[in-house]
């Protein structure tokens, strides 16, 4: 439980900006002293969590420092992100699921130009191999931003 406690706290903080111990403590339902330790030992791992006294004050992550390039790079969030939107038909309203979604709803918002969007949904597809086959090579030429041309 304290994992997933110290984990959330960072992706809270990494995603308002600055937060008060006392909001985390009452989101976590935990004393805010247990809010302090949890600092502390994120601290301690390596992340510059630093912290604003008195009104208005909080935790934050530090400039220049971004949480999410601790597990992906652009690259790799990219074709997650396209695979966590066709999972969503699989799953439906799954609320632990869900939760996963908005983590790399996120993650497409601190990587994605509006522009930069384009996804092929096949989840309602049933399709003979050499489709599939050509709606990937076409996948990857978008994803590798390479030109293709199609002769019929």
């Amino acid at each position: 439980m304290r994992a997933h406690r110290l984990l959330s706290i960072l992706i809270i903080i990494s995603q308002k900006g600055l937060v008060t111990g006392m909001e985390l403590a009452e989101h976590f339902e935990v004393s805010l002293r247990t809010i302090y330790r949890d600092i502390e030992k994120i601290s301690e791992a390596g992340v510059p969590i630093a912290a604003v006294g008195g009104k208005g004050g909080g935790y934050y992550i530090m400039e220049n420092y971004n949480i999410n390039n601790l597990f992906f790079n652009k690259d790799e969030i990219q074709p997650l992100i396209a695979v966590m939107d066709n999972l969503k038909v699989l799953f439906g309203n799954n609320p632990q699921f869900n939760d996963i979604v908005l983590k790399f709803d996120t993650l497409r918002e601190n990587t994605e130009k509006p522009y930069e969007k384009l996804s092929i949904d096949m989840s309602h597809f049933s399709m003979e191999q050499e489709l599939r086959e050509f709606l990937f090579i076409i996948n990857k030429a978008i994803e590798e931003s390479r030109c293709w041309s199609l002769n019929i």
